[in-house]
């Protein structure tokens, strides 16, 4: 039917705390100390984007999962169990806003995004940070469904003409002021993209080279 998000005014971003000495993402290059970044379980997309910065961007990163949520790793960061995590820029802005405008936390890197974020301008892209194809494409492939973020689907076989209709009522929902104010309260970000769009983004992913996926499976389950 379409997504209610499609990352245009968000970005997913590798913090770390203010005290920790990186300064900008070049400073977790080898040799310098490791960062101990927090995630939840296997197949959570924060614990997903961490091992692609150790592992396809080649950064000193030392990985912890087994947390229960953001909350339960912020509360880590204060106690100096982790040095940071990967999370939203909206979600952190909107949940943990004392501790944003605070400068708090630092931002290293920002994934989802084509162009840097207009409030991180002088954070890099992970795809500024190599040149190298494999990885390249690895960080393609798994930043691919941040565009669809909030997908809503519809039954397989659902006959055309109700899926049209099921299509035109949730471009309408979505422009609906009562949605937007309810959306807002519920610190949701909606920049959504239709049926059509969201189907363009599975269809590319379903063309990304089997040697890519293997190297995508690779990382994510080390």
């Amino acid at each position: 039917l379409g997504s209610l998000s499609s990352f245009a005014t968000d970005a997913y971003i590798l913090i770390v705390n203010a005290r920790h000495p990186a300064k900008s993402v070049r400073d977790l290059a080898p040799p310098a100390p490791p960062a101990i970044i927090g995630g939840d379980d296997p197949g959570s997309t924060n614990l997903t984007f961490a091992r692609i910065a150790r592992d396809a961007l080649k950064l000193n990163i030392e990985v912890k999962d087994g947390y229960a949520g953001a909350p339960g790793m912020f509360f880590a960061m204060m106690q100096g169990d982790l040095d940071g995590q990967v999370i939203g820029l909206n979600s952190i802005r909107a949940n943990q806003a004392a501790l944003w405008n605070a400068k708090e936390v630092r931002v290293l890197l920002q994934f989802g995004r084509k162009t840097r974020h207009p409030l991180l301008s002088d954070v890099p892209l992970a795809s500024e940070l190599t040149r190298d194809p494999a990885a390249l494409s690895v960080i393609a492939f798994t930043e691919a469904p941040l565009y669809m973020a909030l997908p809503f689907l519809a039954p397989a076989g659902i006959p055309a003409d109700r899926a049209a209709a099921l299509q035109r009522g949730f471009m309408a929902m979505v422009k609906d002021r009562d949605f937007l104010a309810d959306a807002e309260k519920a610190k949701l970000d909606i920049t959504p993209i239709d049926g059509n769009a969201v189907r363009d983004v599975i269809a590319k992913m379903a063309t990304t080279p089997k040697d890519v996926i293997a190297r995508y499976n690779e990382i994510t389950s080390s």
